[in-house]
């Protein structure tokens, strides 16, 4: 079943606290919204997307890269394709989160990235 608008809204906000330069503005949050509506599935969807931009976007990367990172999980509810790329990889598939964690570890063993407090 379709996810509703203010279960988007309420990601919205949830996003946007975690988010350096989100559009302040409740008029930007609701379009936002409006947006990110329109290619999200069901409430599991919404609750993976959100938690995915809290884990993966520090601040703002503007709605074709949140539509991005939605379709590297799942297709779009509208059908329309991201129109950009989350990464450049070599054999243009999806980025792959789970390499990513797997490089952070490593370049945290190799003393490139700080260790985050909580993390391991």
């Amino acid at each position: 079943m379709k996810t509703t608008l203010d279960r988007v809204a309420q990601g919205v906000e949830l996003i946007a606290e975690f988010m350096q330069d989100f559009p302040p503005s409740r008029a930007a949050h609701g379009l936002v919204a409006q947006h990110i509506h329109d290619f999200v599935g069901t409430d599991q969807q919404l609750q993976w997307f959100v938690q995915a931009c809290i884990r993966h976007f520090h601040c703002w990367p503007g709605v074709p890269q949140l539509r991005a990172l939605y379709c590297s999980k799942f297709a779009p509810d509208d059908g329309e394709s991201p129109v950009c790329k989350l990464w450049d990889t070599a054999d243009k598939q999806a980025f792959d989160f789970e390499k990513l964690a797997h490089r952070e570890a490593d370049l945290r063993n190799l003393a490139l990235l700080p260790e985050v407090k909580g993390k391991q």
